[in-house]
């Protein structure tokens, strides 16, 4: 009896873990502005995009201001 249920935990065990998923490319993103590519993390499982602007870059007149939303589209896609 104590055979069959490790046995069988075992087996449970095995079964859930199954095999790694592979992404077929790097993920992507499209917000209004246009399309970014991010990267696969495998051992956290994550896709992640690092780098996005969410204003324009705080220069010249900008400097010390309220954050001015970013005001460029693209084609094509941009690295994050």
């Amino acid at each position: 009896m104590f055979a069959r249920s490790v046995g069988l935990s075992l087996l449970a065990a095995l079964g859930v873990q199954g095999a790694p998923w592979k992404p077929s490319g790097p993920p992507t993103v499209t917000v209004k502005n246009g399309t970014y590519v991010g990267f696969h993390e495998p051992s956290y499982g994550q896709d992640i995009f690092l780098g996005i602007p969410y204003a324009q870059p705080p220069v010249g007149d900008l400097r010390f201001r309220v954050a001015q939303p970013l005001n460029e589209t693209w084609e094509g896609t941009k690295a994050a």
